[in-house]
């Protein structure tokens, strides 16, 4: 893990340098007489600009690997869910006894036990549900963007009850989210492993 994150930052302080580089070119370019090398030059740069955005999605999606692997230290053989706050998860999450700073993006575990959210690099427990508090999951819009489909967790919280929403990703590509069919397919294996605390408790 340290290699690759080494290699990560030699790779963006690399990719900072030429991109300096070529701002100052292009920005010669753009006052010169020379079309030609005005047309290579944009090029070159739009070429540049999308080899950036491929290595930022190269870094997240590592990160994301390595965040995996650390909350699987914590909870061994674990379905890995990765998702994305709204404003109404980050009030739940602290009516469920979160503190401090929620991430934008975590990830949950679910095993026997129940479910579990956890955020950062080196992965901290925000919230942990046991299955006897979850009373039911869906699918469902995710709160306050109808164009996109999460999970819903419908949580046991005296006097009543929460809703937990949040938008579903590819736990190996955090930048992907997850269509109907996909998150239909997880929740099968979610009320799987939930099945599986009811036998174990039983």
């Amino acid at each position: 893990m340290r290699r690759s994150s080494t290699w990560i930052g030699l790779g963006v302080g690399v990719v900072g340098t030429v991109f300096l580089r070529l701002l100052i070119i292009n920005a010669q370019a753009q006052h010169s007489d020379n079309p030609t090398g005005t047309w290579f030059t944009s090029l070159v740069f739009f070429v540049f600009m999308v080899a950036i955005a491929c290595l930022i999605i190269a870094i997240l999606r590592e990160r994301g690997r390595q965040r995996n692997r650390r909350v699987l230290v914590k909870k061994p053989g674990a379905l890995l869910v990765s998702g994305s706050k709204n404003p109404v998860f980050e009030v739940v999450m602290f009516e469920l006894g979160a503190t401090g700073h929620l991430s934008t993006s975590f990830v949950c575990a679910v095993d026997h036990e129940g479910i579990s959210f956890w955020q950062g690099p080196a992965p901290a427990l925000v919230v942990d549900l046991p299955w006897t508090a979850v009373l039911d999951i869906s699918e469902d819009d995710v709160e306050g963007d109808t164009r996109r489909r999460g999970i819903t967790i419908r949580v046991r919280h005296s006097p009543s009850t929460v809703t937990v929403n949040f938008a579903a990703r590819n736990s190996d590509h955090p930048m992907m989210p997850l269509d109907s069919p996909r998150i239909a397919a997880l929740l099968k294996l979610i009320e799987q492993a939930r099945g599986q605390g009811s036998r174990l408790a039983d």
